[in-house]
């Protein structure tokens, strides 16, 4: 097993890991040595964020998805290729195994890394809305009633939300599946923070963790078969995370 330091975090390179960054205190120059790793093509899509926060959150996570994917190939991030295939999921230019997905909310990261297969993860902030509207696009049949069913209507669908967005961003389909076509079936339950499930579409079976941070709740997806027992989680600060770049 090959173990890359991250700073104060290691990535397996025969696994799957998920690196949790806050935004947190950003220190002054780290924008300017973000900035500088980046492609042209990813400079000029964040350059066309009009607000400043989103465009920052998109700066952050490119530059550390490419800090952690350097890692794990040994190359500069810089030196990094990626580029969006179909359905605009970004894969390496290079097929060697290794497969990738990202997702933000708020002041929050997300990058899952896996050798193992395709990989998808999404998080969303919990907040007050009307759902009445949003269930017949979300769930199926058979998940609509749960919904009725369901005390935690709001956390049910934040998790039923976020664990389809992770399977169609991992499936990298999302102008083709639809997410009331995706069957989602708890199969275990370690407590409010940490659920396992089953989903199907198309023929296809995948096992999907959800998990609770704060008022977050986010979504990891593999396919069947794939998903470790025990998925590696690496929490710290942006700045702490890049480091020097």
């Amino acid at each position: 097993m090959t173990v890359c330091s991250t700073g104060n975090s290691y990535c397996k390179t025969d696994g799957t890991v998920v690196f949790l960054a806050s935004l947190g205190e950003v220190q002054d120059n780290l924008h300017q040595r973000c900035w500088a790793i980046l492609s042209n093509n990813e400079k000029s899509k964040i350059e066309q964020v009009k607000q400043d926060a989103k465009r920052d959150q998109k700066l952050y996570s490119r530059a550390l998805l490419r800090k952690l994917l350097g890692r794990f190939l040994k190359q500069h991030p810089s030196e990094v290729g990626i580029h969006s295939q179909s359905g605009n999921k970004p894969k390496l230019v290079e097929d060697n195994g290794i497969h990738f997905n990202v997702s933000h909310s708020k002041e929050l990261i997300f990058i899952a890394i896996s050798s193992a297969d395709v990989v998808g993860v999404d998080v969303e902030r919990v907040s007050n809305r009307s759902l009445e509207r949003l269930v017949p696009r979300l769930f199926s049949n058979k998940e609509k009633l749960e919904f009725l069913n369901e005390a935690d209507k709001l956390d049910f669908f934040y998790r039923y939300w976020t664990l389809k967005e992770s399977i169609i961003k991992a499936v990298g389909k999302g102008h083709q599946l639809k997410l009331n076509e995706i069957d989602i079936a708890r199969i275990r339950s370690t407590g409010f923070c940490y659920q396992e499930y089953e989903c199907q579409f198309w023929g296809n079976n995948w096992e999907s963790r959800s998990y609770c941070f704060g008022d977050y709740r986010w979504s990891i997806s593999m396919p069947h078969g794939s998903m470790p027992a025990v998925i590696e989680i690496e929490q710290n600060e942006i700045s702490n995370f890049l480091g020097e770049i």
